[in-house]
């Protein structure tokens, strides 16, 4: 008697699958692919950097090989670096199988792409057909803050958007255990998603009644932001290095909270600015073909995000090429998920809206960046291979900020920016240095200087060269 085992093709057939579940799963298949083929290609590339991806790939390297999580790049524990992000810890046990940041893409194309499920569910909730379910989903992924983060090296807030759908999911089910996993899991991916958590309660109290969910995510979130900000600092001997952006608000967090209760005067002074108005128009641009002033309220949920980068001194944090505008996607794509739902959308057509978003994705996002700025300094990649491949595993290294991700497993690597000119060499065993494309914060001088000290030291020889890149390393 012969067992016939089914073919591949027929166990990967989607035919099987009611035309929703296709939907869903060819779309987080396809974006999941698109967002980690890109990542990839830009590490490929030699265009990730130092920070954020090696920071986060030696804490997660350093994590899983038992050593102590101190940066090299700040010196700082990895829950000051990291602005308390716990999840790094369980995340770590994928480096012990293999310890590559190639995790940290496949992570964040699947956390960017997964957040379309519970926000599919919701659509669901909301009695919308699957054709506006299904425009919903292309928006939230045209959403240009989604493929723009996924192209800024790693950040544990690529899984906000998911786990906030999964929080409002499980209020619509009336399900507190999944959302009180999916809050207390957003908490521990940063910090300040503390405020992000009370602010989903703010908007469940206020606005959808829903007094249980909503008082357990302030209580929750405000907690959260407590110890993240007032325990664990001090614990690990460290600080809130943000802090500095609102410096026009005062020197410590206490103080900073108590003038934006006490000084309106210095609140709207930093509000009121022009660049504020630019990121406010930009923020809200991609989705205001669906925006309606009757379901404008799920973005009181937004406001302490919002707030947070209005305030900000630091420009990074008013455009949609970082990640900071990310937590504010859920509660913009709900707004207009209520809108759509009663028909209170003024761009009517689904093509017309696909065809809206798809606009404003090509003007704010970056896929233009692989035919321009992700090519820059191309001239020297081959060589800079060849230089990095005869870098050992674990010795000390110095090199620059383009470099530091491919090298970041080990205990010691710094950077070749002016700040360390001065630096000790006598530490490192390799020095790497592209005269072409010196990387952030240097310059072909910083590195024609390093290279005089380099020559002077006869500690070190040249062990290669090649189109502008040089590679030193200490005689035996």
């Amino acid at each position: 008697m012969s067992i016939q085992l089914p073919k591949i093709s027929q166990i990967l057939s989607l035919n099987r699958l009611q035309p929703d579940q296709q939907f869903l799963t060819k779309t987080v298949l396809l974006s999941s692919l698109i967002f980690f083929f890109y990542s990839s290609l830009r590490h490929f590339l030699l265009r990730s950097t130092a920070w954020d991806l090696g920071i986060f790939d030696q804490y997660l390297y350093l994590l899983s090989q038992g050593y102590p999580p101190i940066g090299s790049f700040t010196g700082e524990h990895v829950m000051i670096d990291a602005d308390a992000a716990l999840i790094l810890y369980p995340l770590s046990l994928l480096y012990r199988v293999i310890p590559s940041p190639y995790w940290l893409f496949l992570l964040q194309s699947l956390g960017l792409s997964l957040a379309v499920i519970p926000l599919w569910f919701i659509c669901q909730k909301e009695n919308l057909s699957h054709r506006k379910s299904q425009v919903i989903i292309l928006c939230y992924l045209l959403y240009p803050v989604i493929f723009n983060i996924n192209l800024f090296d790693f950040h544990t807030d690529v899984f906000a958007p998911g786990l906030l759908f999964t929080a409002i999911l499980a209020s619509y089910r009336r399900n507190l255990i999944l959302f009180l996993m999916a809050i207390v899991t957003l908490c521990s991916c940063k910090n300040i998603f503390g405020l992000t958590v009370f602010g989903l309660g703010f908007w469940l109290t206020g606005s959808k009644k829903q007094y249980r969910y909503g008082i357990t995510a302030m209580l929750v979130g405000l907690g959260w932001f407590g110890i993240a900000t007032k325990i664990i600092p001090p614990y690990f001997g460290g600080g809130i290095g943000s802090l500095g952006r609102y410096g026009a608000l005062g020197n410590s967090l206490i103080e900073i909270l108590k003038n934006l209760i006490l000084r309106p005067d210095l609140v709207w002074t930093q509000l009121a600015t022009l660049s504020n108005l630019i990121y406010l128009i930009i923020l809200f641009l991609p989705v205001a073909w669906g925006l309606s002033l009757r379901h404008l309220h799920p973005i009181f949920g937004a406001i302490p995000n919002i707030l947070i980068n209005l305030l900000s001194s630091y420009e990074a944090q008013k455009d949609l090429i970082n990640h900071y505008a990310l937590p504010i996607v859920p509660f913009l794509i709900m707004a207009v998920v209520l809108s759509l739902a009663h028909n209170h959308n003024w761009l009517k057509f689904s093509r017309l809206i696909v065809a809206w978003s798809l606009a404003i994705f090509m003007m704010l996002g970056k896929p233009g960046y692989f035919v321009g700025r992700y090519l820059e300094g191309f001239e020297t990649w081959s060589a800079s291979r060849k230089a990095m491949a005869l870098i050992d595993d674990h010795s000390p290294i110095f090199v620059p900020f383009h470099i530091a991700p491919h090298l970041t497993h080990r205990t010691k690597i710094e950077l070749t920016a002016e700040w360390n000119r001065d630096i000790d060499l006598s530490p490192f065993q390799y020095v790497f240095l592209d005269q072409i494309y010196p990387g952030f914060n240097s310059s072909p001088e910083e590195v024609n200087y390093l290279r005089s000290r380099l020559e002077q030291d006869s500690r070190f020889t040249a062990i290669f060269k090649q189109d502008g890149v040089f590679l030193y390393a200490q005689r035996d």
